[in-house]
């Protein structure tokens, strides 16, 4: 995409004396709530590299995290692994030279900034790299400890100027008269945007999943559209539009992606990646139960997204296995975050609504007082314990059903006569604590406890099947002293400091 502001640019953000090209908002205080910037340096001198490396090693308070390629190939290959707030690129490689380097690399890039990097002071070449859509444009010779902040402060544009264009088109989008419901489906071959629909997927609460191929780049991708009845919800659509934007700033290898949010006919739909493995809870209905290898591996993906989101402020609030994606390598997504929430440290549930699903569902989310991270910590116990047994732990079709689980045991018996390892029951019991506060604190701690777990005692699949019976009860015998829902508005959030 090309820069049609670059006049803008150039009269307030580039320094001629130096030849950096500084972005406006350089010169300011403005700091980025990033734990380590991730920066893909494209460079074919390893001594420039080396060089650069030591330069924004120098500027702790701003850390970045520099992967090395030297060459367009090799830098085309990583991002097809990684994920990059920001490349560095050279515009003299073995592939190419000049200002052909950017047009060729751009259209790999995916939408990660770009900040060209050169040898040569060349105001007509800075001039049309910004032209075609290069973020900043550094002489080499001039770089020194300012690396970072450019680093960082490009970063914080580009991500403002993402949230300005989404509310943009979100307003607009919420202002456009929906289409009066009727029975709807988008039929194979109909035209949603620049996407041709394949098929019909699966239909939710609030959205239908189609497949739907993009012919510009020749993929397969799976599209959720707002159901046409709550078009006319301007709360809804706002949701469904947040949960895009959430989605699009969430960049990790274990958050599903999103590609573009589109507004026609009256209809609200994203595009995200077509996962052609199903959710986890499809391959429990087609299996039996995880071993306890593979729900080791499932934990440590799960914990990475979920963690990534914590630090972005972000709870989830609908963790389960439905909401779990798994590829043909075996890689974990979380997706479907319609009832995720930013939070500063915690929120009360009565100023949002009891949503979820109750098998899965925390006690602080039902008794009413603070919500906060812990509450997908218990969730994802929740799910770990499902997968272990193919037997939700919560147990109960609806509030008041799930209030009376709540006041029974951990079914300790239960996992121990199915050959659940000893460590994996301790483990469990202290994921889906009732009270939040003798639950694990932070994801660290999980981390590390999970790192403890042994994959089973005998290295084998789990020997005894679990009972025929999914309606038994679980929990055992109701504690004599019944939860008083206050206890939950007494305990205080702790706060992650992962």
């Amino acid at each position: 995409m090309k820069n049609n502001r670059e006049t803008e640019r150039f009269s307030t953000g580039t320094n001629l004396e130096t030849g950096i090209f500084v972005p406006e908002s350089a010169t300011g205080k403005e700091a980025v709530n990033l734990q380590a910037a991730k920066i893909l340096l494209i460079e074919d001198n390893p001594g420039d590299a080396d060089l650069i490396e030591e330069w924004s090693s120098r500027d702790t308070l701003r850390p970045v995290k520099l992967h090395h390629a030297s060459s367009l190939v090799e830098a085309l290959q990583t991002l097809q692994r990684e994920l990059f707030d920001l490349i560095l690129l050279d515009l003299g490689l073995p592939e190419s030279v000049g200002t052909a380097t950017f047009k060729r690399f751009q259209a790999g890039a995916r939408g990660i900034p770009i900040i060209v990097i050169s040898g040569q002071d060349n105001l007509d070449v800075a001039k049309e790299c910004i032209t075609e859509g290069a973020q900043d444009f550094l002489t080499k010779n001039h770089i020194g400890g300012s690396l970072n902040g450019v680093i960082y402060n490009t970063i914080a544009r580009v991500k403002r100027l993402e949230i300005a264009e989404a509310e943009k088109a979100t307003r607009s989008a919420l202002e456009t008269e929906a289409i009066p419901f009727q029975p709807f489906e988008l039929k194979p071959g109909a035209l949603l945007g620049h996407y041709t629909i394949i098929r019909h997927i699966e239909t939710g609460g609030l959205g239908t999943i189609y497949l739907a191929h993009e012919a510009a780049l020749n993929r397969d991708v799976s599209i959720k559209v707002l159901r046409p009845k709550f078009c006319s919800d301007v709360t809804l659509k706002s949701s469904f539009c947040a949960e895009a934007q959430i989605l699009a700033n969430l960049r990790h290898p274990n958050i599903m992606p999103i590609h573009y949010i589109g507004f026609e006919k009256g209809l609200v739909y994203y595009a995200m990646p077509h996962i052609k493995g199903g959710s986890i809870q499809a391959w429990m209905t087609k299996h039996h139960v995880m071993t306890i290898e593979d729900v080791l591996d499932f934990f440590s993906q799960a914990l990475a997204a979920l963690k990534a989101a914590k630090d972005h402020n972000i709870i989830h609030l609908d963790v389960k296995p439905d909401n779990f994606l798994i590829d043909e390598n075996n890689l974990i997504l979380l997706c479907d975050f319609g009832f995720a929430r930013m939070v500063d440290n915690y929120i009360e549930e009565d100023k949002i609504s009891i949503f979820g699903t109750l098998d899965y569902i925390a006690p602080e989310r039902i008794y009413g007082g603070a919500v906060d991270h812990r509450a997908d910590i218990y969730s994802l116990g929740a799910t770990a314990f499902y997968l272990l047994t193919k037997i939700p732990l919560n147990k109960g079709r609806n509030v008041v059903e799930i209030k009376e689980s709540f006041a029974k045991p951990f079914p300790f018996d239960f996992l121990r006569n199915v050959n659940i390892p000893e460590d994996w029951i301790e483990f469990l019991s202290h994921m889906t604590a009732i009270d939040p506060a003798h639950r694990f604190q932070t994801y660290d701690e999980i981390i590390e406890a999970v790192a403890e777990l042994q994959p089973t005692s005998s290295g084998t699949l789990i020997e005894k099947q679990t009972p025929a019976d999914a309606s038994a009860d679980l929990r055992g015998d109701t504690r004599q002293i019944i939860i008083d829902p206050s206890e939950f508005r007494s305990n205080e959030a702790t706060g992650d400091k992962s």
